[in-house]
């Protein structure tokens, strides 16, 4: 995904690699569970970053803003990729029609989205007092919000913990909505769709089968992102 970002801002191919690994440290860095030296790594990272992105943008650009860019879909989308991957290998309808070409890469992200999202929590702190459904919360206090069980509520989405692709009234919840919509949506699950689309067409026969065995899933408080095990590792 960060490197898809950077080719649609224009960043010349052998940046790539030195942004992408900057991206990583930094985005690392910021976890709750990361240690002091990455950390420490992180701020390193930054500053890297920062000078790669000058030389890539022109004076009218912001190099922090782009840097923003190029963390958000890090992990998020990464962990939409791979959601869909899971649906895929675990859908052997789902599949068929993908390695056929007839799958609606677009509803099918829109279900993945609502159904497994990336991003499961976020946190929010109260700049005033207020209160919601009887529950005082004051000033200062943080809030923690889960999309993901939004997602299946009863309300919203009728038969919420089934995956279909057929919704009437498809709904992204995880991407948010009004004036806080997350205005890279759209081109997260482009990004997906090309994803799910390049690796369906060139999978061998059986191949998108087998990319759930040995799925591992990375340490975070609020994303899900699965880690695949490597052709020919002893998960296979």
């Amino acid at each position: 995904p960060v490197m898809s970002i950077l080719a649609a801002l224009g960043f010349a191919p052998h940046c790539f690699t030195a942004m992408l690994a900057c991206t990583d440290a930094w985005v690392a860095g910021l976890a709750p569970l990361a240690t002091d030296a990455q950390r420490a790594a992180a701020i390193a990272a930054m500053n890297d970053l920062l000078l790669l992105a000058e030389n890539g943008v022109n004076g009218l650009d912001d190099s922090a803003a782009l840097v923003a860019v190029l963390m958000q879909p890090h992990e998020a989308t990464a962990g939409l990729i791979g959601a869909g991957l899971l649906r895929l290998a675990g859908d052997s309808g789902l599949r068929n029609a993908a390695v056929a070409g007839t799958l609606d890469w677009g509803q099918f992200g829109t279900e993945v989205l609502r159904h497994d999202p990336p991003i499961q929590n976020t946190r929010r702190v109260m700049a005033a007092t207020a209160s919601f459904d009887g529950q005082q919360i004051c000033a200062g206090e943080t809030v923690l919000l889960v999309p993901a069980s939004a997602a299946r509520d009863l309300p919203v989405t009728d038969a919420p913990d089934e995956f279909r692709l057929h919704r009437t009234s498809a709904t992204a919840l995880p991407l948010g909505a009004g004036a806080h919509a997350c205005p890279g949506g759209p081109a997260a699950l482009a990004i997906a769709a090309c994803a799910w689309q390049h690796i369906a067409k060139h999978a061998e026969d059986g191949g998108l089968a087998v990319m759930a065995r040995g799925v591992s899933w990375r340490p975070s408080f609020n994303a899900r992102i699965p880690t695949f095990a490597s052709p020919g590792s002893a998960h296979d």
